[in-house]
């Protein structure tokens, strides 16, 4: 049963699973124990398949008499989420063995190997609030991926022996059949091991506190009982991987591509390719899962695999793959106070943006357009080249660099688009995110872990770098960091948490107000041109007026950047002031949309906008003999206090209300029984003689705007209306 385990897919029986005396001897020895001595009713103890002998993505391997030195670094270090290594463990490593299986396919040679593990065991407290939830999680498959991270010295070239840095060979290639890695020597330390989406190396995984041989019989009955009806959920990835090596070609359909799994079938059409050949390259339970279908029968995507095929159409080259979703534009920083959760803020640049496609050592730049703008960047692609993955697909721009100087989009443009030859200007590649790199894709995967993968992967060239930003975890941290972070045109912030096709998660802060409109009419005037310029709106576009240019010659159905001093909106009258054409937007298809204009109608002056240090505040409500009471308790920056704001009966904040409210000093406390609505930070305060403002940012968003408190006088007491906007 060690040939499938690999291929497994099921639920393992649950136990109670407890340590062993000898778990917590080896424990309470390792070099740095814990201060208080554990026992083996205070820990969970879990195996995992953590490293290997096997040649990993990067076409790296492990020599396999390294290994014992490598389970012996690994002894006492941390297990840790994602490579985050500005964060804590949540367990760690102690003990362990090694263990050999015959005949597992490796996806990234694409063949059956003998593989020898590095298997460590790993603890953590039973009494830590979330312990509980790393056991169910590990325990029910949910993390079911580990990854090492470690130091060394020397890469040798697993062909000729020599220093990777001087040999000929390029890992990942095919030399007489061979394909070319390289051995990781000199192994320095152990940093830490990871639990992890996908790990490096074939086959990472958790066992439970037993003897691995144990596990493997655990997986053969499984095996034996979800055999008869299996109900396997089959990843389409998976699937491409096992069929890589297919002679001539075939397609992969039906919900295994539509949804991106199936659970019980798979559909394949032969095509060009045998049908001994595919189920022969198909680990055990996944053959009985085939069905062979005719072309006729399929109406629906397809996933083409086998050596016939280049790559697989759901990872094309083509531009129509790129998203149409757009990021948001802002031009106000209030704007900002209503974001939740942890984003990355980077500088924005002004150029052409690409997808840079790499295949069977061949470099495309593709533009918004599809348009393919290799040739004028052909020292890029060379540098691309020396990549070490193949199936590459990454998102970036290109911008034009006269020395340390960067130039303008119209310099860019002009190089790109209109074989402009600026004395020593040279194109540069801005990289801020990818698609795919080899077998990774990132279809399924947050923002968050692409950036962290891609600092892993990604190493600068001469003329091609990476966009990395910086996190902020609230709004005054990202406001800050836009002020660090921008450009002269502002800077770009992202939701950590966003996927690839979520792209209106994405804000960009403009410091100027400019939008790129479609030009919809031409006349010829005296000295230059008029353009009626238009932007989108839910029923089509909407012209929204018109613009005069000596200098930019454009044609109708291009897309062009107006910048203007303001806009006004006067029913569905628009109104620009002082709009001036910059230049036309080559490689764009999409004009913004008129809620773009609307937002820079509504930005405000923002000389006094203040984002210091963030106060908190809470909102919460209880009861107080038989009546509801809403009491909204903020934090006063000047005096360290709390100021708290209170109603009777009804809700603190209606919308487009206003409330008549109480306020008093308080010592920040909270009457028990209260039920919590929303928590958070205060922003742009600002205090006046019988005047409060202050922006709300709630952590649940049920509170996430603007209010003014209005002092008064009734009832013969000071009391405050307080209601949403500003005064």
């Amino acid at each position: 049963m060690k040939n499938i385990l690999g291929y497994i897919y099921g639920d393992m029986e649950r136990k109670a699973i407890t340590a062993a005396e000898e778990d917590a001897e080896k424990i309470n020895a390792l070099s740095n124990p814990p201060p208080v001595p554990v026992k083996k009713e205070d820990v969970y103890v879990r195996r995992c398949r953590l490293v290997s002998d096997a040649v990993d993505y990067s076409y790296g391997r492990f020599r396999t008499e390294d290994l014992p030195r490598l389970l012996n670094l690994i002894e006492g270090v941390s297990l840790i989420i994602g490579h985050r290594k500005d964060t804590v463990g949540v367990a760690r490593f102690f003990n362990g063995g090694m263990e050999t299986l015959e005949d597992v396919y490796n996806p990234f040679t694409q063949k059956k190997e003998r593989i020898t593990y590095c298997v460590p065991k790993f603890y953590w407290m039973k009494k830590h609030s979330e312990a509980d939830d790393l056991r169910i999680n590990i325990d029910g498959g949910i993390y079911h991926q580990v990854s090492l991270s470690w130091w060394y010295k020397k890469a040798t070239c697993g062909i000729c022996g020599k220093d990777m840095r001087e040999c000929e060979h390029v890992p990942g290639r095919e030399y007489s059949g061979v394909t070319g890695f390289y051995y990781y020597d000199e192994i320095g330390d152990v940093l830490e091991g990871s639990i992890v989406y996908k790990g490096g190396q074939p086959f990472t995984g958790f066992h439970l506190n037993k003897e691995l041989n144990s596990g493997i019989e655990e997986c053969g009955r499984i095996y034996s009982i979800y055999s008869q009806n299996p109900p396997i959920r089959v990843f389409c990835e998976d699937i491409i991987n096992y069929l890589k090596p297919l002679k001539g070609s075939a397609s992969i359909v039906g919900d295994i591509v539509q949804r991106g799994y199936a659970k019980g079938r798979i559909d394949i059409i032969t095509d060009s390719a045998k049908t001994d050949d595919i189920i022969n390259l198909l680990p055990l339970p996944f053959k009985r899962m085939v069905r062979f279908i005719e072309t006729d029968e399929v109406n629906d995507a397809a996933v083409r695999v086998g050596s016939e095929v280049l790559q697989n159409t759901a990872q094309s080259n083509n531009a129509e793959n790129v998203e149409d979703t757009e990021a948001v534009k802002l031009f106000s920083k209030r704007d900002f106070i209503k974001l939740t959760g942890t984003h990355f803020v980077e500088p924005l640049y002004r150029g052409v943006d690409v997808r840079v496609c790499k295949r069977n050592g061949e470099v495309k730049i593709l533009d918004k357009s599809g348009n393919d703008v290799s040739e004028k960047a052909a020292y890029i692609c060379e540098e691309i080249k020396h990549f070490s993955e193949d199936g590459l697909i990454l998102n970036g721009i290109l911008l034009a660099y006269h020395g340390r100087t960067r130039l303008g989009y119209n310099e860019v443009s002009g190089i790109i688009y209109n074989n402009e030859n600026i004395q020593n200007a040279k194109l540069r590649l801005k990289v801020y995110d990818f698609e795919r790199w080899g077998n990774v894709d990132t279809a399924e995967m947050p923002l968050k872990n692409r950036k962290s993968l891609l600092v892993e992967l990604f190493h600068d060239t001469k003329y091609v770098q990476m966009i990395k930003g910086q996190s902020g975890n609230n709004p005054s941290e990202i406001l800050n960091l836009i002020d660090t972070c921008a450009t002269k045109d502002g800077a770009v912030v992202k939701n950590e948490m966003s996927m690839r096709n979520e792209k209106d998660k994405w804000y960009i802060y403009n410091k100027r107000f400019v939008i790129n409109a479609l030009v919809a009419g031409c006349d010829n005037k005296e000295n230059g041109k008029e353009y009626s310029c238009s932007l989108k709106t839910a029923g089509g576009i909407k012209i929204i007026g018109s613009v005069f240019s000596q200098s930019v010659a454009v044609k109708e159905g291009d897309i062009v950047v107006l910048e203007i001093e303001n806009a006004e909106f006067n029913d569905n009258a628009v109104t620009l002031h002082m709009p001036k054409l910059l230049y036309a937007k080559y490689g764009e298809q999409n004009a913004d949309d008129i809620e773009c204009l609307r937002r820079i109608a509504d930005a405000v002056n923002e000389t006094d906008f203040s984002y210091g240090p963030p106060c908190e505040f809470m909102l919460y409500e209880y009861e107080k003999k038989g009546e509801r009471i809403f009491e909204l308790l903020l934090q006063d920056r000047e005096s360290d206090e709390y100021i708290k704001f209170m109603r009777k009966g009804d809700f603190l904040f209606r919308n487009d209300s206003m409330s008549l409210v109480q306020m008093k000093r308080s010592l920040g406390s909270i009457p028990a029984e209260s039920k919590i609505i929303d928590y958070g930070y205060i922003l742009d305060i600002h205090n006046s003689a019988h005047f409060k403002q202050f922006s709300l940012f709630g952590r649940f968003g049920e509170v996430k705007d603007s209010f003014t408190a209005r002092e008064i006088r009734y009832q013969k007491e000071n009391s405050f209306l307080l209601y949403p906007g500003r005064n």
